[in-house]
Protein backbone atom coordinates (compact mmCIF):
# COMPACT_ATOMS: atom_id res chain seq x y z
CA UNK A 1 0.00 0.00 0.00
CA UNK A 2 2.96 2.53 0.80
CA UNK A 3 4.24 1.67 -2.53
CA UNK A 4 1.32 2.69 -4.21
CA UNK A 5 0.93 5.70 -2.06
CA UNK A 6 4.68 7.04 -2.93
CA UNK A 7 4.07 6.02 -7.03
CA UNK A 8 1.33 7.99 -6.94
CA UNK A 9 2.77 10.90 -5.18
CA UNK A 10 5.53 10.48 -7.54
CA UNK A 11 2.99 10.44 -10.72
CA UNK A 12 1.09 13.74 -9.18
CA UNK A 13 5.07 15.40 -8.97
CA UNK A 14 5.82 14.76 -12.12
CA UNK A 15 2.56 16.03 -13.48
CA UNK A 16 2.64 19.38 -11.81
CA UNK A 17 6.74 20.03 -13.31
CA UNK A 18 5.39 18.82 -16.59
CA UNK A 19 2.58 21.36 -15.93
CA UNK A 20 4.90 24.35 -14.63
CA UNK A 21 7.40 23.43 -17.33
CA UNK A 22 4.70 24.45 -19.77
CA UNK A 23 3.61 27.13 -18.26
CA UNK A 24 6.67 28.61 -17.98
CA UNK A 25 7.69 27.70 -21.50
CA UNK A 26 4.53 29.29 -23.18
CA UNK A 27 6.01 32.37 -25.48
CA UNK A 28 4.88 35.93 -23.98
CA UNK A 29 6.66 39.42 -24.20
CA UNK A 30 5.57 42.65 -22.45
CA UNK A 31 6.45 46.41 -23.77
CA UNK A 32 6.91 49.20 -21.26
CA UNK A 33 7.47 53.03 -21.10
CA UNK A 34 9.69 54.45 -18.44
CA UNK A 35 9.86 58.08 -18.29
CA UNK A 36 7.76 58.04 -21.07
CA UNK A 37 11.20 58.27 -23.49
CA UNK A 38 12.72 54.51 -22.23
CA UNK A 39 10.77 51.77 -24.01
CA UNK A 40 11.70 48.29 -22.27
CA UNK A 41 11.33 45.23 -24.23
CA UNK A 42 10.97 41.51 -22.57
CA UNK A 43 10.05 38.61 -24.02
CA UNK A 44 10.48 35.61 -22.12
CA UNK A 45 9.99 31.47 -24.34
CA UNK A 46 12.24 29.30 -26.22
CA UNK A 47 14.15 30.94 -28.90
CA UNK A 48 17.85 31.83 -29.64
CA UNK A 49 17.50 35.27 -31.20
CA UNK A 50 14.67 37.85 -30.35
CA UNK A 51 13.67 41.23 -32.61
CA UNK A 52 11.93 44.12 -31.80
CA UNK A 53 10.82 45.50 -34.91
CA UNK A 54 9.08 48.43 -36.53
CA UNK A 55 8.29 48.42 -40.37
CA UNK A 56 10.51 50.92 -42.14
CA UNK A 57 10.99 51.74 -38.43
CA UNK A 58 13.06 50.91 -34.93
CA UNK A 59 14.36 47.61 -34.87
CA UNK A 60 16.22 46.23 -31.78
CA UNK A 61 17.94 43.18 -30.74
CA UNK A 62 17.22 41.73 -27.61
CA UNK A 63 20.00 40.53 -25.18
CA UNK A 64 19.42 37.14 -23.70
CA UNK A 65 19.53 37.69 -19.81
CA UNK A 66 18.57 34.25 -18.73
CA UNK A 67 17.33 30.76 -20.10
CA UNK A 68 14.46 31.87 -22.00
CA UNK A 69 14.52 35.58 -21.04
CA UNK A 70 15.12 38.51 -23.75
CA UNK A 71 15.57 41.97 -22.87
CA UNK A 72 15.92 45.63 -24.82
CA UNK A 73 15.70 48.87 -23.97
CA UNK A 74 15.37 51.52 -26.98
CA UNK A 75 14.92 55.12 -26.08
CA UNK A 76 11.79 56.50 -27.66
CA UNK A 77 10.83 59.88 -26.46
CA UNK A 78 7.02 59.97 -25.85
CA UNK A 79 6.68 56.48 -26.14
CA UNK A 80 3.51 56.81 -23.44
CA UNK A 81 1.49 59.45 -26.14
CA UNK A 82 2.49 56.80 -28.81
CA UNK A 83 0.66 54.12 -31.15
CA UNK A 84 2.44 51.84 -33.28
CA UNK A 85 2.44 48.82 -34.73
CA UNK A 86 5.53 46.25 -34.35
CA UNK A 87 6.14 42.48 -34.29
CA UNK A 88 8.28 40.63 -32.36
CA UNK A 89 10.59 38.17 -34.29
CA UNK A 90 11.92 34.82 -33.01
CA UNK A 91 14.53 32.57 -34.36
CA UNK A 92 15.48 29.09 -32.68
CA UNK A 93 18.48 27.44 -34.03
CA UNK A 94 17.38 24.10 -36.00
CA UNK A 95 18.91 19.99 -35.72
CA UNK A 96 20.54 21.07 -38.76
CA UNK A 97 22.20 24.26 -37.54
CA UNK A 98 19.94 26.90 -39.35
CA UNK A 99 17.85 29.31 -38.00
CA UNK A 100 14.69 28.63 -38.06
CA UNK A 101 11.65 31.54 -37.54
CA UNK A 102 8.96 30.26 -34.77
CA UNK A 103 5.27 31.54 -35.05
CA UNK A 104 4.68 34.18 -32.57
CA UNK A 105 1.73 36.46 -31.63
CA UNK A 106 -0.69 35.47 -34.13
CA UNK A 107 -3.64 35.62 -32.02
CA UNK A 108 -2.58 39.13 -30.53
CA UNK A 109 -1.83 40.62 -34.30
CA UNK A 110 -3.85 42.97 -36.76
CA UNK A 111 -3.13 42.48 -40.35
CA UNK A 112 0.67 40.67 -39.16
CA UNK A 113 1.25 43.38 -36.61
CA UNK A 114 1.12 43.77 -32.89
CA UNK A 115 -0.36 46.68 -31.89
CA UNK A 116 1.47 49.35 -28.62
CA UNK A 117 -0.60 51.39 -27.35
CA UNK A 118 0.39 54.27 -25.16
CA UNK A 119 -1.41 55.16 -21.85
CA UNK A 120 -1.82 58.70 -22.73
CA UNK A 121 -2.47 58.11 -26.89
CA UNK A 122 -6.44 58.30 -27.18
CA UNK A 123 -8.28 55.11 -27.31
CA UNK A 124 -8.24 53.13 -30.70
CA UNK A 125 -11.37 53.73 -32.63
CA UNK A 126 -13.46 50.65 -32.49
CA UNK A 127 -15.39 49.80 -35.53
CA UNK A 128 -19.58 49.41 -35.29
CA UNK A 129 -20.42 45.29 -35.16
CA UNK A 130 -23.07 45.52 -37.61
CA UNK A 131 -23.00 48.31 -40.10
CA UNK A 132 -25.71 51.03 -40.44
CA UNK A 133 -24.34 52.00 -43.59
CA UNK A 134 -23.35 49.52 -46.31
CA UNK A 135 -20.52 48.63 -48.26
CA UNK A 136 -20.41 48.05 -51.70
CA UNK A 137 -17.89 46.38 -53.76
CA UNK A 138 -17.97 47.20 -57.51
CA UNK A 139 -15.71 46.31 -60.36
CA UNK A 140 -15.97 49.00 -63.03
CA UNK A 141 -14.04 48.42 -66.76
CA UNK A 142 -12.30 51.33 -67.11
CA UNK A 143 -11.54 52.96 -71.25
CA UNK A 144 -8.34 54.97 -70.11
CA UNK A 145 -6.81 51.33 -68.67
CA UNK A 146 -8.07 48.47 -70.92
CA UNK A 147 -9.11 46.99 -67.77
CA UNK A 148 -11.11 46.19 -65.21
CA UNK A 149 -10.53 48.16 -61.42
CA UNK A 150 -12.39 47.92 -58.46
CA UNK A 151 -13.90 50.32 -56.06
CA UNK A 152 -15.46 49.62 -53.00
CA UNK A 153 -17.81 52.47 -51.58
CA UNK A 154 -18.60 53.32 -47.78
CA UNK A 155 -22.11 54.42 -48.03
CA UNK A 156 -23.97 56.13 -45.11
CA UNK A 157 -26.79 55.24 -43.94
CA UNK A 158 -28.23 58.74 -44.27
CA UNK A 159 -26.76 60.75 -47.37
CA UNK A 160 -28.25 63.89 -49.28
CA UNK A 161 -26.97 65.97 -51.99
CA UNK A 162 -24.24 68.09 -49.84
CA UNK A 163 -22.40 65.15 -47.94
CA UNK A 164 -18.91 65.12 -48.35
CA UNK A 165 -17.05 62.48 -50.11
CA UNK A 166 -13.34 61.05 -49.78
CA UNK A 167 -11.75 59.71 -52.33
CA UNK A 168 -8.48 57.15 -51.58
CA UNK A 169 -6.13 55.27 -53.05
CA UNK A 170 -5.07 51.92 -52.17
CA UNK A 171 -8.98 51.42 -52.23
CA UNK A 172 -9.22 47.84 -50.72
CA UNK A 173 -8.48 50.12 -47.35
CA UNK A 174 -11.89 51.54 -47.74
CA UNK A 175 -12.92 47.91 -45.52
CA UNK A 176 -10.68 48.35 -42.68
CA UNK A 177 -11.95 51.51 -42.01
CA UNK A 178 -15.89 51.57 -43.03
CA UNK A 179 -17.05 50.03 -39.52
CA UNK A 180 -15.02 52.68 -37.57
CA UNK A 181 -16.51 55.90 -39.68
CA UNK A 182 -19.63 53.82 -39.50
CA UNK A 183 -19.58 54.25 -35.58
CA UNK A 184 -18.65 57.95 -35.84
CA UNK A 185 -21.35 58.82 -37.68
CA UNK A 186 -24.30 56.24 -35.63
CA UNK A 187 -21.94 58.15 -32.26
CA UNK A 188 -23.32 61.45 -33.85
CA UNK A 189 -19.70 62.70 -33.69
CA UNK A 190 -19.32 63.34 -37.25
CA UNK A 191 -21.58 64.27 -40.00
CA UNK A 192 -22.16 61.29 -42.52
CA UNK A 193 -19.31 61.10 -45.17
CA UNK A 194 -18.92 58.40 -48.22
CA UNK A 195 -15.71 56.98 -48.92
CA UNK A 196 -14.87 56.00 -52.68
CA UNK A 197 -12.29 53.53 -52.10
CA UNK A 198 -10.29 52.95 -55.72
CA UNK A 199 -8.26 50.08 -55.92
CA UNK A 200 -4.76 49.82 -56.76
CA UNK A 201 -2.50 48.12 -59.57
CA UNK A 202 -1.53 44.79 -58.53
CA UNK A 203 1.65 44.80 -60.66
CA UNK A 204 1.96 48.61 -61.47
CA UNK A 205 0.93 50.56 -58.56
CA UNK A 206 3.81 52.84 -58.25
CA UNK A 207 4.17 53.82 -61.96
CA UNK A 208 0.07 54.71 -61.60
CA UNK A 209 0.66 56.87 -58.09
CA UNK A 210 4.37 58.54 -58.56
CA UNK A 211 4.26 61.45 -61.07
CA UNK A 212 8.02 61.11 -61.01
CA UNK A 213 8.57 58.04 -62.07
CA UNK A 214 9.86 57.00 -65.29
CA UNK A 215 6.65 55.15 -66.80
CA UNK A 216 4.48 58.53 -67.45
CA UNK A 217 2.39 56.94 -69.66
CA UNK A 218 0.84 54.29 -66.98
CA UNK A 219 0.90 57.58 -64.74
CA UNK A 220 -1.31 59.32 -67.14
CA UNK A 221 -3.88 56.43 -68.14
CA UNK A 222 -4.12 56.47 -64.39
CA UNK A 223 -4.85 59.86 -64.00
CA UNK A 224 -7.52 59.70 -66.59
CA UNK A 225 -9.30 56.78 -65.15
CA UNK A 226 -9.43 58.51 -61.88
CA UNK A 227 -10.38 61.86 -63.08
CA UNK A 228 -12.60 61.97 -66.02
CA UNK A 229 -14.22 58.07 -65.28
CA UNK A 230 -14.57 57.46 -61.23
CA UNK A 231 -14.93 60.98 -60.03
CA UNK A 232 -17.23 62.01 -62.87
CA UNK A 233 -19.67 58.86 -63.00
CA UNK A 234 -19.98 58.67 -59.37
CA UNK A 235 -21.14 61.62 -58.16
CA UNK A 236 -23.60 61.83 -61.30
CA UNK A 237 -24.90 58.85 -59.32
CA UNK A 238 -26.00 61.55 -56.24
CA UNK A 239 -28.96 63.51 -58.06
CA UNK A 240 -28.10 67.19 -57.73
CA UNK A 241 -24.37 65.97 -55.63
CA UNK A 242 -22.61 69.59 -54.73
CA UNK A 243 -20.40 68.59 -51.14
CA UNK A 244 -16.29 69.19 -50.59
CA UNK A 245 -14.70 66.57 -51.94
CA UNK A 246 -11.20 65.33 -50.31
CA UNK A 247 -9.11 63.37 -51.27
CA UNK A 248 -6.61 60.79 -49.25
CA UNK A 249 -3.61 58.50 -49.16
CA UNK A 250 -0.86 57.02 -47.68
CA UNK A 251 2.86 55.95 -48.77
CA UNK A 252 3.08 56.34 -52.93
CA UNK A 253 -0.82 56.65 -52.68
CA UNK A 254 -0.13 60.03 -50.66
CA UNK A 255 2.61 60.63 -53.55
CA UNK A 256 -0.64 60.74 -55.99
CA UNK A 257 -2.46 62.71 -54.05
CA UNK A 258 -0.10 65.27 -53.23
CA UNK A 259 0.31 66.17 -56.97
CA UNK A 260 -3.76 66.17 -57.93
CA UNK A 261 -3.90 68.57 -54.86
CA UNK A 262 -0.92 70.94 -56.53
CA UNK A 263 -2.27 71.24 -59.85
CA UNK A 264 -5.86 70.91 -59.42
CA UNK A 265 -6.33 73.10 -56.80
CA UNK A 266 -9.69 74.11 -57.56
CA UNK A 267 -11.25 70.25 -57.36
CA UNK A 268 -10.40 69.51 -53.88
CA UNK A 269 -11.39 71.07 -50.30
CA UNK A 270 -8.62 69.52 -48.63
CA UNK A 271 -5.88 67.01 -48.79
CA UNK A 272 -4.85 64.60 -46.72
CA UNK A 273 -1.36 62.33 -47.17
CA UNK A 274 0.56 60.45 -44.59
CA UNK A 275 4.19 59.40 -45.17
CA UNK A 276 4.35 61.25 -48.64
CA UNK A 277 6.73 58.67 -50.54
CA UNK A 278 8.91 59.47 -53.44
CA UNK A 279 7.29 62.40 -55.41
CA UNK A 280 8.45 65.08 -53.05
CA UNK A 281 11.68 63.91 -52.59
CA UNK A 282 14.58 65.24 -53.84
CA UNK A 283 14.85 63.12 -56.22
CA UNK A 284 11.55 63.68 -57.95
CA UNK A 285 10.49 66.61 -59.81
CA UNK A 286 11.14 70.14 -59.00
CA UNK A 287 7.78 71.31 -57.95
CA UNK A 288 6.87 75.05 -57.83
CA UNK A 289 4.24 76.92 -56.43
CA UNK A 290 1.83 79.76 -57.83
CA UNK A 291 1.54 82.74 -55.51
CA UNK A 292 -1.74 83.71 -57.25
CA UNK A 293 -3.54 80.29 -56.75
CA UNK A 294 -5.40 79.12 -53.74
CA UNK A 295 -4.72 76.05 -52.70
CA UNK A 296 -6.51 73.22 -50.49
CA UNK A 297 -5.25 72.83 -47.23
CA UNK A 298 -2.94 69.84 -46.64
CA UNK A 299 -2.66 67.90 -43.62
CA UNK A 300 0.16 65.61 -43.43
CA UNK A 301 2.18 63.35 -41.19
CA UNK A 302 5.12 60.76 -40.83
CA UNK A 303 6.54 58.95 -38.61
CA UNK A 304 9.84 60.00 -36.79
CA UNK A 305 11.77 56.27 -37.25
CA UNK A 306 10.85 56.15 -41.46
CA UNK A 307 13.71 58.55 -41.58
CA UNK A 308 14.43 59.32 -45.02
CA UNK A 309 10.39 59.56 -45.71
CA UNK A 310 10.32 61.60 -42.74
CA UNK A 311 12.89 64.35 -43.57
CA UNK A 312 11.15 64.46 -47.54
CA UNK A 313 8.06 65.59 -45.56
CA UNK A 314 9.46 67.69 -43.50
CA UNK A 315 11.77 69.67 -45.98
CA UNK A 316 8.35 69.54 -48.32
CA UNK A 317 6.00 70.98 -45.57
CA UNK A 318 8.78 73.78 -45.05
CA UNK A 319 8.74 74.39 -48.83
CA UNK A 320 5.22 74.48 -48.70
CA UNK A 321 4.97 76.99 -46.17
CA UNK A 322 7.50 79.57 -47.53
CA UNK A 323 5.16 79.89 -50.50
CA UNK A 324 2.42 80.41 -48.40
CA UNK A 325 0.88 77.23 -48.64
CA UNK A 326 -2.14 75.95 -45.79
CA UNK A 327 -0.60 73.09 -44.20
CA UNK A 328 -0.68 70.97 -40.89
CA UNK A 329 1.88 68.67 -40.25
CA UNK A 330 1.78 66.14 -37.69
CA UNK A 331 4.92 63.83 -36.25
CA UNK A 332 4.15 59.95 -35.40
CA UNK A 333 6.28 58.12 -32.96
CA UNK A 334 6.05 55.00 -35.27
CA UNK A 335 7.78 53.97 -38.68
CA UNK A 336 6.04 53.59 -42.14
CA UNK A 337 2.81 52.27 -40.46
CA UNK A 338 -0.80 51.08 -41.23
CA UNK A 339 -2.24 51.28 -38.14
CA UNK A 340 -1.26 54.75 -37.43
CA UNK A 341 -2.70 56.44 -40.83
CA UNK A 342 -6.02 55.15 -39.94
CA UNK A 343 -6.08 56.26 -36.72
CA UNK A 344 -4.93 59.85 -37.95
CA UNK A 345 -7.30 59.46 -40.99
CA UNK A 346 -10.05 58.64 -38.17
CA UNK A 347 -9.16 61.46 -36.33
CA UNK A 348 -8.92 63.88 -38.98
CA UNK A 349 -12.64 62.83 -39.46
CA UNK A 350 -13.47 63.92 -35.92
CA UNK A 351 -11.74 67.26 -36.50
CA UNK A 352 -13.03 68.19 -40.18
CA UNK A 353 -16.75 66.37 -40.32
CA UNK A 354 -17.83 67.42 -36.32
CA UNK A 355 -21.55 67.09 -36.71
CA UNK A 356 -23.14 70.63 -35.68
CA UNK A 357 -26.48 70.64 -34.38
CA UNK A 358 -29.38 69.84 -36.52
CA UNK A 359 -27.54 68.49 -39.42
CA UNK A 360 -28.44 65.27 -40.91
CA UNK A 361 -28.04 62.36 -38.62
CA UNK A 362 -26.28 58.96 -39.79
Amino acid sequence: MKSVTTLLIFVLFCGLACQQKQATTTPSHQLECRDNKTLVIRYEGEGDLVQFKQYQGLQQLLTKVSPGVFEAAIEVPGCDDALFSYQIIVHKTGKDGNMVQLPYGEAEQVNGQLLWHGKNHSSPHLPNDTLAGRLVDTLVFSAALQADRGVGVYWPKSYNSSTPIVYCTDGTMVHGYAGCVDRLITEGKIKPVILVGVHSSDTHRYEEYVASSEDTATFRRHEQFFFEEIIPDFESGISGWHGDRYLYGFSNGAAFCMYEGIIKPDLFKAIITYSTADYISEFGHSIDFNPAIKYPRFYMGAGKYEESIFKDNQRFVQKMRDNGVAVDFKEYISGHDFQVWREEFLLFLEMEMKKQSGELRG
